[in-house]
């Protein structure tokens, strides 16, 4: 979930209300205080955290050493709270939590168990056995999901099996072990369970509780679940159980773990601590070789690296961690590395990126504030190589520092056209590097009508074959031998375009008309009709009015539109008759509003990149993904004029912390559970909460309301994968009438 995934929604209507969600995501960077990307919960990370778990519905149920807690990624809502029926809490210590096969809540405390049904409201303490002056505290709760019973520690070593859905007796008699703290491993393959201690002792217990093993381990052991024979992990060894019941080490680490980790997180085939400032992922742990990876993982700044954690890690893939004897609580979403960063040859990284585009000889060229590189042709994971630049100067050529952001290919020349954004319109020989003919520069002017731009943004060839540059300030026109070039309506000195920056250029395919984005709105030219210019801008006449006129990009949308990049207003759709047709802002899940490329795939997609992100955004179904830092893109801030798509669906990107690339054979499976929309607050006009339960995940429930100028609801709304802080989710709130007018002062349909 996201802090901001849950929100007050009011609307005004009578007197049915039905809820939709449209999911969609947008990300920031994440503050790195180490690796891997580790984000600290503002929320929970002022609490003493003992567990966690998820419950079926994705809301995450917190025990603490004041009680127990729902959290839906935004708020804290204490169980007290929710308790309709049953006795009242104490405020004390909650050491564990389990959850049934039902979905209730099992809660081990201070001052016994109890088990809390969360669709009822229903607390129900559930008394234990127990002996003369014994305390009813309970230290290790698990549930079988295979028998739907749990396996309960308490008092002073009791063990009791209870039945989940009749648990006000033990099914068994109760059994006693050591009186130390302990936790339980399900068995593997049968119906009994391990039981650890903290004095190295290990017990193997049937299915009704019974020792029927008792093993005193060289070190601190705890069993691996799902391994067969069983397996147990020490901070030196992974042991087996042979035959005879004895331990044995099958696998030494190279070096030892932190010691005394709290609660590791282990599966059948792995295994994860993070303990003193370094995250240690066992895998192959079924295996004859396990192996060990060793990531730094330096959450708190002043921990000194010296804290051991327990993990946990839920359906939607995110990692928790969370110290027992220490306040705070951090998470980290499990993400791909989809965009991979390029570097240059020995390893450093590029400088702030504008062009990047693919040579006709296969080379990759990208133009950068640090100088030009190359890729070679037959390599396309090469490192960057230093393609210098010289400028064509007698008596003999000079270093030329130019920052290219278009560049046209001539496929039988070995020459090409680029727009420097420092210097103009260039000639450039791709295989020597010289540069010549600089528009506005310090060499010999070229044969032309008027001077070119002195800065140069975009270049556009046309269906004809026409070369078309824009930059600082106005529309040019390049002669057919690419050796002269005017500025277009050059004769007409109060023409718009003289006076603007062309930032960037598209074609419409119906009619060839020319998309011109400026720094003073949007243009629709047909160049063989400049009479019939059309303006597109916030002082444009009804109709063609737009809400910002400081645009960055454009890019054709198909037969009389187009997609256009915004300064401050995020991605816009213009068709050339109807004006404005569509807006996708911040409201919409941008990571920000400012656009700096709008680059289309060959699957339909938009991909936008902005000042906090990469985006892709789909049209037609209006889904929109954003990728930043846990995916790979290292730096967030993309750069305008920056952006390649290939014909294999490889995509490049530029920005401030140099090239990336996307590559879609890269996208796997999603996470094991699509997020739901939860309702987890609902208020009326006084703002009492008369309700809190989750939202279907199908057909959503109506409200009834009283008519009348106040029948309003309040609605809390939230998504259940526990995104990253700074995503937020959008939410669309429908509101529709069973009958009759609306009530005076309220709000009509899509109001």
């Amino acid at each position: 979930m996201t802090t901001q995934s849950a929100w007050p929604v009011k609307r005004y209507w009578a007197p049915m209300v039905w809820l939709w969600g449209l999911l969609l995501f947008a990300a920031t960077p994440a503050v790195r205080a180490g690796s891997p990307d580790w984000q600290r919960d503002p929320v929970l990370s002022p609490l003493l955290i003992q567990q966690m778990v998820t419950d079926p519905t994705g809301l995450r149920w917190v025990a603490t050493d004041e009680g127990v807690y729902r959290y839906d990624g935004y708020g804290l809502v204490s169980l007290q709270s929710l308790v309709r029926q049953g006795p009242r809490l104490r405020v004390e210590l909650v050491t564990v939590l389990a959850l049934d096969r039902k979905g209730h809540l099992w809660l081990g405390s201070e001052s016994g168990l109890f088990r809390f049904d969360a669709r009822s409201g229903q607390l129900m303490p559930v008394p234990l056995p127990l002996a003369l002056d014994e305390r009813p505290r309970v230290k290790a709760l698990q549930h079988d999901p295979r028998t739907d019973r749990l396996w309960v520690g308490y008092g002073a070593g009791a063990v009791a099996v209870l039945a989940a859905a009749a648990p006000l007796h033990p099914l068994f008699p109760v059994r006693r072990v050591a009186d130390t703290d302990f936790y339980f491993t399900l068995e593997t393959g049968g119906s009994g369970a391990w039981l650890a201690n903290d004095q190295a002792t290990l017990y193997h217990l049937d299915a009704r509780g019974a020792v029927c093993q008792r093993l005193q381990a060289p070190e601190l052991l705890l069993p691996v679940a799902g391994t067969r024979p069983q397996r147990f992990y020490s901070h030196r060894a992974l042991y087996a159980l042979d035959s005879a019941g004895a331990l044995r080490p099958v696998c030494r680490w190279p070096r030892a773990l932190p010691e005394g980790s709290d609660r590791p997180y282990v599966t059948d085939s792995t295994l994860d601590v993070l303990a003193q400032g370094q995250w240690v992922h066992v895998s192959g742990v079924r295996g004859p070789r396990p192996r060990l990876r060793v990531t730094p993982a330096a959450l708190s700044p002043d921990d000194n690296n010296t804290r051991n954690y327990s993990l946990d890690r839920d359906a939607y893939g995110n990692w928790w961690c969370f110290a027992r004897t220490w306040r705070g609580c951090y998470r980290y979403r499990q993400a791909q590395a989809l965009v991979q960063p390029l570097a240059r040859a020995g390893g450093q990284p590029l400088s702030s990126t504008r062009l990047i585009a693919r040579l006709p000889d296969g080379r990759l060229l990208v133009s950068t504030y640090g100088g030009a590189f190359t890729q070679a042709a037959d390599s396309p994971t090469a490192r960057l190589r230093p393609f210098p630049l010289w400028l064509r100067l007698p008596p003999q050529p000079q270093p030329y520092a130019a920052v290219f952001d278009a560049i046209h290919c001539d496929p039988s020349s070995r020459t090409a056209v680029v727009a420097d954004e420092l210097w103009g319109v260039a000639r450039l020989d791709l295989k020597t590097g010289l540069v010549s003919n600089l528009a506005g520069g310090p060499v010999n002017q070229w044969s032309r009508l008027t001077n070119g731009p002195t800065r140069a943004y975009t270049l556009l060839a046309d269906h004809g074959g026409r070369l078309w540059a824009g930059g600082h300030t106005g529309l040019f026109l390049l002669s057919p031998d690419r050796r002269a070039l005017r500025r277009y309506q050059n004769n007409r000195p109060d023409w718009p375009l003289h006076k603007l920056d062309i930032v960037g250029l598209a074609e419409d395919p119906r009619d060839h008309a020319l998309w011109v984005a400026t720094n003073g709105g949007l243009f629709w030219l047909p160049p063989n009709q400049p009479g019939d210019l059309r303006v597109f801008a916030v002082a444009a006449s009804p109709g063609r009015r737009l809400p910002t006129d400081a645009l960055t990009a454009v890019r054709s949308a198909g037969p009389g539109q187009a997609w256009v990049g915004t300064r401050d207003q995020g991605l816009l759709l213009v068709d050339a008759q109807a004006g404005l047709v569509r807006q996708v802002s911040v409201n919409e899940g941008l990571p920000s509003h400012s656009l700096a490329s709008v680059l289309p795939d060959g699957r339909g997609n938009l991909w936008l990149g902005t000042y906090a992100g990469l985006v892709r955004f789909t049209p037609g179904s209006e889904h929109l993904a954003v990728f930043g830092e846990s995916e790979g893109l290292h730096d967030t801030e993309l750069n305008r004029y920056s952006g390649l798509a290939e014909p294999d669906g490889t995509l490049w990107f530029g920005g401030t912390g140099g090239v990336f690339q996307w590559q879609p054979g890269l996208m796997t499976a999603s996470l094991k559970r699509k997020p739901r929309l939860l309702l987890t607050e609902l208020g009326l006009p006084a703002g009492a909460s008369v309700s809190v339960r989750p939202l279907p995940a199908e057909l959503v429930p109506s409200l009834q309301l009283a008519a009348g100028p106040n029948a309003f609801v309040e609605l809390r709304l939230a998504l259940t994968n526990f995104l990253p802080l700074s995503r937020p989710a959008i939410v669309t709130v429908c509101l529709r009438p069973i009958a009759g007018g609306a009530p005076p002062g309220s709000t009509p349909p899509g109001g």
